[in-house]
């Protein structure tokens, strides 16, 4: 079970350009046992690991778009890079009655309510040209919710891609994959001394790549409304069910061991 979420994971980066991102730290959490506030470094690992493979694929294709790159990815690097040495220390190890990982968890299912929400309401066609300015602070604004919370930010990077800066889907797709890549191993990057589940993130940056080439095989043939449809009620159920988990956390009463 735990393998194929994870393929299914690199299947969706592979498919969509993000949104897959935003199961890897529930993935690893809920179905590896890692910690938390280990598994948000784990995540931009894994997702920037998977990433990167697209990218270097389609360097060939001319489809990615250089320019949004620069101006939304290296902001989006700092962003990242500034969440994880200057924002996460800052956060203390209880935040009110809930534990540093309860609050991680929380804040990741909300999250991911968000981004259900946002696959499920249909297409605008609506374009705003973005200025520069407003690219530079996107991109910060990604990173710094990616290096915070371990998502990739796919699922706002390609509506930022597509409706405020005009790329076509086969363009912003790998143009995605790219910015979240660049932002996600920019964060890993700057906080390495930090523990890592090597034993575990290992094999799991491996199925995870073999899910993206597959997603990348696939594209051409799979209607993206489908299977953004059927992911955001994936994205839905997993939100249940780490409400349910921080929910057993913080009021199940403990077990006393006293005969």
């Amino acid at each position: 079970m735990a393998w194929i979420a994870v393929l299914a994971m690199g299947l969706t980066l592979g498919l969509l350009g993000g949104g897959g991102g935003i199961l890897t730290l529930p993935i690893l959490v809920n179905l590896f046992g890692v910690k938390p506030s280990e598994a948000t470094g784990g995540s931009l690992l894994v997702v920037g690991a998977t990433s990167l493979l697209a990218v270097i694929l389609e360097l060939r294709s001319g489809r990615l778009d250089w320019k949004s790159i620069a101006w939304v990815g290296i902001p989006a690097a700092i962003g990242s890079v500034s969440a994880r040495k200057l924002l996460i220390p800052l956060i203390p190890a209880q935040i009110g009655s809930f534990s540093k990982d309860d609050a991680t968890l929380l804040a990741f299912g909300l999250l991911m309510v968000a981004v259900a929400y946002r696959m499920f309401r249909p297409p605008t066609g609506e374009r705003r040209e973005l200025s520069t300015l407003a690219m530079v602070m996107s991109g910060v604004g990604v990173g710094l919710l990616g290096g915070l919370l371990g998502a990739g930010g796919g699922f706002l990077i390609v509506p930022l891609l597509t409706l405020g800066i005009g790329l076509e889907m086969p363009r912003a797709v790998p143009t995605s994959l790219a910015i979240i890549s660049t932002q996600s191993l920019a964060a890993v990057a700057s906080d390495f001394n930090r523990p890592y589940p090597w034993s575990i993130l290992g094999w799991v940056v491996g199925a995870s790549l073999a899910g993206m080439l597959v997603g990348l095989v696939l594209r051409p043939r799979v209607k993206a409304a489908s299977l953004k449809t059927g992911f955001a009620y994936l994205v839905v159920a997993v939100a249940i069910f780490t409400f349910y988990k921080v929910g057993v956390n913080h009021f199940a009463p403990p077990v006393s061991l006293a005969q």
